[in-house]
């Protein structure tokens, strides 16, 4: 073995590590949903940007499941065509100004000198 990073081993990710995680996420969820006083606190904790954020991407979320009820459209179906028009720039106004806020990323600004 010279190191090269084909050559290198990979440990197999096993079954047991994904449902504790994705078991302990959906226990937090149940916690948040059954006490309002808590999920009231977090939401108070966000930020004006990060309340934006999750409201362009709730935006997005309504406008899936909205399209995921019209005869022939799934779920999955939904995502693809909103994607299809938001890259030929065909999604109404409001939907592309959601795209472009949930998108949103901490951005570093660096100065040239």
């Amino acid at each position: 073995m010279n190191g090269s990073p084909k050559e290198l081993p990979v440990a197999p990710v096993t079954a047991s590590t994904a449902p504790r995680v994705k078991g302990a996420e959906e226990s937090k969820i149940a916690v948040y949903r059954k006490c309002p006083a808590l999920m009231e606190q977090k939401l108070n904790g966000l930020t004006a940007a990060q309340r934006q954020t999750a409201d362009a991407r709730m935006a997005l979320v309504v406008e899936v499941l909205r399209l995921g009820e019209l005869p022939g459209y799934s779920r999955a179906k939904a995502i693809r065509e909103i994607v299809r028009q938001a890259q030929s720039g065909e999604l109404p106004e409001r939907l592309a100004a959601a795209v472009s806020m949930a998108n949103a990323k901490k951005r570093c600004v660096t100065v040239a000198e």
